[in-house]
């Protein structure tokens, strides 16, 4: 929904790049990793250290984060041929960051594809997530990044769970080719 209503202001394509978090055993909203566009996972440290978890515990979530991404992958670009972002100005917009796996993974993905340019953007992402992205020489863009920071959900009225059928329907209203300037507008 956030990336939609960037699309339109920006007056820029929306494309759809899916990353999954892979949350702890006892918090799936806990992102502890993240599976990227590509397959490639990677991981929070320091959260693994703090909760005393170690990776290989948590395979078969990784498997089946990789198995949903590859079907939302095929569900959300059905018919579009693979993401060509070479040479692109390319923001990967999210409804908030929180952890910033999936954004970061996300990037990754995308930096991998040679683009003119890109950004991460969010109205809301935590503090301690805005500096480790930027570390990671990943630009952002934060309306908020406040100190007071628990969860994305809470700058929200309403953050119910986007449904497939609606992604799927706000897709189809951009067109599928890209404007001569070569922006873009994606979501994680």
């Amino acid at each position: 929904m956030v990336a939609a209503a960037a699309a339109r202001v920006l007056e820029a394509p929306l494309d759809v790049i899916v990353a999954r978090k892979v949350g702890a055993p006892f918090n799936p909203e806990l992102a502890l990793g993240a599976v990227g566009p590509d397959g490639e996972v990677m991981w929070h440290p320091d959260l693994l250290r703090r909760l005393d978890i170690r990776p290989e515990e948590l395979e078969e979530e990784v498997a089946r984060q990789r198995e949903r991404m590859e079907e939302l992958t095929r569900t959300f670009r059905a018919g579009k041929g693979s993401l060509d972002l070479a040479g692109k100005q390319v923001i990967i917009v999210d409804d908030g960051i929180a952890t910033g796996l999936t954004a970061l993974a996300a990037a990754r993905y995308v930096r991998k594809a040679a683009p003119a340019g890109f950004m991460v953007a969010a109205p809301v992402a935590a503090p301690d997530t805005e500096w480790w992205l930027q570390r990671e020489g990943v630009p952002t863009f934060f309306l908020q990044v406040p100190e007071d920071f628990w969860a994305v959900g809470q700058f929200y009225e309403d953050f119910r769970q986007v449904e497939d059928e609606e992604v799927i329907a706000l897709l189809a209203e951009f067109p599928a080719s890209r404007p001569a300037d070569g922006r873009s507008a994606a979501s994680p």
